[in-house]
């Protein structure tokens, strides 16, 4: 995207991908840039610059004047006036890279018959509007990886979230993790906010005189929406290329909920009233981002402290309780109790795991009954109690086990995977890798 690397089979992409020598055509790059400001591009130059800095501010300040060195939501294109090293930017030389507006065009462009050889970057979710490949990225582990709901979430549990919910992914791009996709990040809805209502909330936010002129009328409608992104519609998100909201950004969304004019903030999320798969225990959670000013907030937080995964646990208790089995409040997942039958503990057993699943190896991990999938490697679970064989990830540190995916803000994420087009190629690119060399080009 910076114009250095410009055939498929550029020795730069073939050392990325060794078992693919051969198959890579010597076929001209054609990256597709957005022209217009985008978030995308916010994200591409801040990765970058994290990256391989000098090689982006380089272009930056080859291509464009102020702000070198800093993320922009402008792409660095070459002025007409630009006296660039054009041995070095071949691909604008040659006039290779081509700007769309907009993440339609750009998805439209790459996935049209005709544009043979072409890659752009766009969310997650145009790649899987146009039932198209997407190139794997090397992570800080050395893995490359696909943006995937998982990998996407496993990613953004390093993510750092100031107390205005403004992101640093810093440490998302370098996520140790081996699942990790490291180009991911959140998109946001920006709220009407009352500087009265925040003060009872002991936080803050702009306007005039202590007042918002935000009609409480508007103001319940959108809080009602906003209640619903944060809980049900975040059932579907992994299917439309995106990642749910943790339960510590569930509560955030709810306290916007309560700084609008008109806005009834909800209760804390539960299983009961939230049906965020996160909350309600569908799908186990592994830990949160780290947000300021926020309790609960955290990689690493153990799992019985999560809103979610302790109503989960207390609904199911109440069940067992009701049945005439009993049950000791929700503890760290996989441990064991003092009271047993028939060696399956009381919470196992309020969590719905039988002596007859136990014998077939199935165990509780975070309130979910589930059995482990293969020998060695990593750790992988399959439910009991799902129509659907769905395999989780679940990272392990010593002592306490934290399952599951993670994260986005209200409702949608921006995750940039790299569409690709590829010449003399009908089959999916998806083992081909894109990722950083030696030049920082991807």
């Amino acid at each position: 995207f910076l114009g250095e690397v410009t055939s498929w089979d550029s020795p730069a992409i073939v050392a990325l991908n060794p078992g693919e020598q051969g198959n890579l055509p010597h076929q001209n790059i054609i990256p597709v840039y957005r022209g217009d400001a985008s978030g995308e591009n916010y994200l591409l130059t801040d990765y970058l610059l994290r990256q391989s800095g000098p090689d982006m501010t380089a272009a930056q300040n080859a291509f464009q004047s102020g702000g070198p060195g800093q993320p922009s939501a402008t792409w660095p294109v070459p002025s007409a006036s630009a006296n660039y090293d054009q041995n070095r930017y071949k691909g604008w030389a040659r006039n290779y890279l081509v700007a769309e507006s907009g993440s339609d065009n750009a998805a439209n462009y790459v996935s049209a018959l005709s544009s043979v050889g072409s890659i752009t970057y766009v969310e997650t979710a145009y790649a899987k509007e146009h039932a198209f490949p997407v190139a794997s990225l090397a992570n800080a582990s050395g893995a490359f990886t696909q943006p995937t709901s998982l990998n996407v979430a496993t990613a953004l549990e390093a993510a750092q979230l100031h107390e205005d919910l403004t992101q640093d992914l810093s440490g998302v791009y370098v996520n140790p993790l081996p699942n990790t996709y490291p180009l991911s990040a959140y998109s946001y809805i920006v709220a009407p906010c009352s500087p009265n209502l925040a003060a009872a909330q002991r936080s803050s936010c702009v306007g005039p005189g202590g007042s918002s002129a935000f009609p409480a009328s508007k103001g319940q409608a959108l809080g009602q929406f906003v209640s619903f992104l944060a809980c049900a519609g975040q059932a579907k998100m992994a299917s439309l290329g995106y990642s749910p909201l943790p339960p510590v950004l569930v509560q955030a969304d709810f306290n916007a909920i309560g700084r609008m004019n008109g806005g009834v903030q909800p209760p804390p999320p539960t299983a009961a009233n939230c049906k965020n798969p996160y909350v309600d225990g569908e799908i186990p959670l592994p830990g949160s981002p780290v947000v300021a000013g926020i309790a609960g907030g955290g990689v690493g937080q153990p799992a019985q402290n999560l809103p979610g995964v302790a109503a989960a646990a207390a609904a199911k208790a109440a069940a067992a309780a009701k049945s005439g089995s009993s049950s000791s409040s929700s503890s760290s997942s996989g441990s064991s109790s003092s009271s047993s039958s028939n060696g399956v503990s009381s919470e196992a057993r309020a969590a719905g795991l039988t002596p007859e699943l136990a014998a077939k190896g199935f165990i509780v991990v975070n309130g979910q009954v589930v059995r482990r999938l293969g020998k060695g490697g990593p750790n992988q679970f399959v439910r009991a109690n799902s129509l659907v064989a769905a395999t989780e990830h679940v990272p392990t540190t010593p002592g306490v086990i934290y399952v599951g995916w993670a994260l986005l803000l209200v409702g949608a994420m921006l995750v940039p995977p790299v569409a690709v087009t590829m010449v003399r190629r009908r089959r999916a690119l998806a083992g081909v890798g894109v990722g950083q060399s030696t030049s920082g080009e991807v």
